[in-house]
């Protein structure tokens, strides 16, 4: 087998490294024509690279980045390429001008039947799509939308007024503006790469980080109606487990056994239920935690953590009731998210002087800036240092006056 030509899987990917100071390409032994190109900074592009007979020349297509796009999406795209130009179509020509005639609209159907098999929110970004897109960019084809259109659509989507929700008839958040997009910006990242991207230069909106969490008084009504006998015992486990480890919903839900070491106490979240770049999260379990998981252990068969007859996955997807009701008998607010765990977990952390880099480890923050917005409560040294000040102010000003004798002369 040739040294440039293997079977690509995502090990073999991962541990590609160029220090040629060039590109260099591999081919895929499994799909003809499928090649990667490994850049110096060791980033890795998916490309068509096969021969036309009828045209008697190569043909090179850029598919996309790697892992944004996955080896068998990849295989499939260069499969039907092959296709094409078997049929004597001229693909490269092709792809322009198909772009060149697409509507946002078609853009997005193309999108989500690709966010359908790889996105768990996509119910929600079609929503999105929905309620604050489609109106003013549905119909404009994508090869005409500019920097500047973009712009103007989110100025009037900041405008725009809440139709459902308590807050109903208030103008839309800067993070609900951004979320959609963001939608905008990965469509045409994934599959109109051929075309400038409008959204390119156009930084996000600043948004209004959520700081809720906690504090002493709510906590201590949190942990009083846990121990409520109305408190069912699965709710119990899920929300305690949801504040020991301070993991997101989703990987809580769908939290399995096959991931938990009781003995060495952690649990590992999988990559494809990360959401750092799908990156493998360990995740340390105090001592609360690995009692609760080996109580549940030796009472359930399932595979899941938190299993659900009820449900299609075969774990509890949705709790959002039980969490309002229990939120209700608490006399708590009912506008507390389940997320906000997570969060009590990181503030309390701060708020104990534990550093910022520990508590982004503890969450599993991929970077310093989602951290961030924890370090104001990280007080204590602070606190101490302040208090030290403030000792050595008064030592000072305690001290008896020192006499200085003078001589005569």
């Amino acid at each position: 087998m040739s040294e440039n030509k293997f079977n690509f899987t995502d090990s073999k990917l991962r541990k590609l490294t160029n220090q040629t100071g060039k590109k260099i390409y591999f081919y895929d032994s499994i799909c003809y024509g499928l090649q990667i190109c490994l850049t110096t900074n060791n980033t890795i592009s998916f490309r068509l690279n096969a021969w036309d007979a009828s045209r008697k020349k190569p043909v090179v297509v850029t598919i996309g980045r790697y892992p944004k796009i996955g080896i068998n999406t990849a295989r499939d795209i260069a499969r039907e390429h092959v296709q094409q130009i078997a049929a004597g179509k001229d693909i490269k020509r092709g792809l322009t001008e198909t772009n060149l005639e697409l509507t946002l609209d078609r853009l997005f159907e193309k999108w989500l039947e690709y966010a359908k098999e790889n996105k768990k929110t996509w119910k929600e970004d079609e929503s999105k799509y929905n309620l604050y897109i489609k109106k003013y960019l549905g119909k404009k084809k994508i090869s005409a939308i500019k920097e500047s259109d973009i712009k103007a659509w989110r100025r009037k989507v900041l405008d725009q007024k809440k139709i459902r929700g308590k807050n109903s008839g208030d103008c839309i958040s800067k993070t609900t503006v951004n979320r959609a997009f963001g939608i905008v910006r990965s469509m045409y990242n994934r599959f109109a790469s051929d075309l400038p991207n409008p959204c390119k230069d156009i930084p996000k909106y600043h948004e209004k980080k959520r700081k809720v969490f906690l504090r002493s008084d709510h906590l201590r009504a949190f942990f009083k109606t846990l121990d409520n006998k109305k408190t069912p015992e699965y709710l119990k486990d899920m929300l305690l487990i949801f504040l020991y480890t301070g993991a997101r919903r989703a990987n809580v839900l769908s939290m399995q056994w096959k991931d938990v070491d009781l003995s060495l106490k952690f649990w590992i979240i999988p990559e494809v239920k990360s959401e750092n770049d799908q990156e493998e999260l360990v995740i340390p379990l105090i001592d609360g935690a690995v009692e609760i998981l080996e109580k549940r252990k030796k009472r359930t068969k399932s595979v899941f953590v938190f299993p659900s007859e009820k449900s299609k996955t075969g774990h509890i997807v949705e709790p959002k009731r039980a969490w309002k009701s229990f939120l209700k008998n608490a006399g708590l607010p009912t506008d507390y998210r389940l997320h906000d765990l997570r969060r009590t977990q990181g503030s309390w952390q701060a708020i104990s002087g534990i550093s910022g880099d520990i508590i982004g480890k503890a969450l599993g923050h991929k970077s310093r800036d989602a951290t961030a917005h924890y370090i104001h409560l990280t007080l204590s040294p602070v606190r101490n240092a302040m208090q030290q000040a403030v000792d050595a102010m008064e030592k000072e000003v305690s001290l008896p006056d020192k006499v200085v004798k003078i001589k005569n002369g």
